[in-house]
């Protein structure tokens, strides 16, 4: 089953636990500023190009997942990047799953990012494109979602924002969600627009939600 994605856009891709077997595939371009791109990656070969993402090797203990993320299951072919998640009853790595996980080595403050993605059909499934900076804790350094999808609703995307308040610490979170019904059928453009004045988050161009980057919000450092 294919989940696709291409795009201009930032930092993460992952494919979250999965009951099944699902593939995901992406193409990137990141463009700061409305110019010419400063990043792309359509993936039209036949492996992934490893100077320009880092492929997980690792068990995330956060969220409760039940999956491990290996590099076995992050395939580049039919221009795409796909990311396999699939069952694993001999618990090879310590888990119940094997999935994918990519991200960019790089970082970047501000532009357009977009991602065109066909999203894993099957309750369970959890595909998301996030930004978040390399080094700060969450959720002091700001996490951006772009685009989330629960296991238990394929009809509906979600994007939403967490942080930790720069000042205070208090933890942070705002989003909504927009009705996707053929997410896992068809491709559609996920995308984000990030200004030093707010991030606004579209489907399709169709706006989902917009957080006005305000003092105390630490959306003004790389991701």
């Amino acid at each position: 089953r294919r989940a696709s994605w291409s795009r201009r856009y930032g930092v993460l891709l992952s494919l979250f636990i999965a009951p099944a077997t699902s593939i995901g595939w992406a193409g990137v371009v990141i463009v700061p500023g409305w110019g010419a791109p400063v990043f792309e990656d359509n993936f039209d070969g036949d492996t992934i190009d490893e100077s320009k993402w880092h492929v997980g090797n690792f068990a995330n203990e956060s969220n409760n997942e039940e999956q491990y993320y290996h590099p076995d299951q992050v395939l580049v072919y039919d221009g795409g990047l796909h990311l396999w998640a699939e069952r694993d009853d001999a618990w090879t790595h310590g888990r119940n799953y094997n999935s994918g996980h990519v991200r960019t080595w790089q970082e970047w403050r501000y532009g357009r990012f977009e991602v065109r993605a066909d999203l894993p059909y099957g309750k369970g499934y959890w595909p998301a494109i996030w930004l978040l900076p390399r080094e700060a804790a969450w959720p002091v350094g700001g996490e951006i979602d772009i685009m989330e999808q629960l296991g238990g609703d394929k009809s509906r995307t979600l994007a939403y924002f967490h942080w930790g308040d720069t000042v205070t610490g208090a933890y942070g979170t705002e989003g909504g969600d927009i009705a996707n019904p053929d997410s896992t059928t068809d491709f559609h453009i996920y995308a984000l627009r990030w200004t030093e004045a707010s991030m606004d988050i579209f489907v399709d161009e169709q706006p989902v939600y917009s957080l006005e980057n305000t003092e105390g919000r630490p959306f003004d450092d790389p991701h």
